[in-house]
């Protein structure tokens, strides 16, 4: 997730997340070059792809989300 380099967007986020019923299970930053964004790697639990979905969707809601990609490799799964 790209973001703005603002004071509580990182809460927002994860606010949004929570909201959509999602668990995070973990956070790392990632440097840039600019100051002006941040990027965060953000490993969720989710029911399905369709969660997944809807919990992207929510995230981009917010006005200060640049951009929200999912990295496919380094899924879990677990039943």
């Amino acid at each position: 997730i790209v973001t703005q380099n603002q004071r509580g967007v990182l809460g927002k986020v994860a606010a949004a997340i929570g909201e959509s019923g999602a668990n995070i299970e973990n956070v790392s930053a990632e440097e840039r070059e600019s100051a002006e964004y941040g990027t965060w790697n953000i490993t969720l639990q989710v029911h399905d792809r369709s969660h997944l979905a809807g919990v992207m969707k929510a995230v981009r809601q917010i006005p200060q989300v640049v951009r929200v990609n999912r990295n496919v490799g380094q899924e879990k799964l677990e039943k």
